[in-house]
């Protein structure tokens, strides 16, 4: 989030390494209930210092978008660590 607004039709691009490993995924839908818990109305007040949707369906997307980016920035990293653990640590400011 704190790389700005995303647009509501923005989607992550393809990793080389993902695209020599086509595969069949079975996507698993995961809940904002249970990704954000109790925190829903901080993680929307975090988008909404860049933005502010107007509907709901332009949330969930807003909301989908900015998750997305960050597992974008977090497979960017962990394809120079090749460590899961180091790339979570480079994230964490000390």
């Amino acid at each position: 989030m704190s790389l700005g607004a995303i647009d509501s039709d923005w989607k992550p691009r393809e990793f080389d390494s993902e695209s020599s490993h086509r595969i069949e995924i079975n996507e698993k839908q995961l809940r904002g209930k249970t990704l954000f818990k109790s925190e829903l109305p901080i993680w929307m007040a975090l988008a909404m210092r860049h933005q502010t949707p107007e509907d709901y369906d332009e949330w969930r997307q807003v909301m989908r978008g900015h998750w997305e980016r960050g597992i974008e920035i977090l497979m960017a990293k962990a394809v120079q660590e090749s460590d899961w653990l180091h790339t979570i640590r480079a994230c964490v400011p000390e």
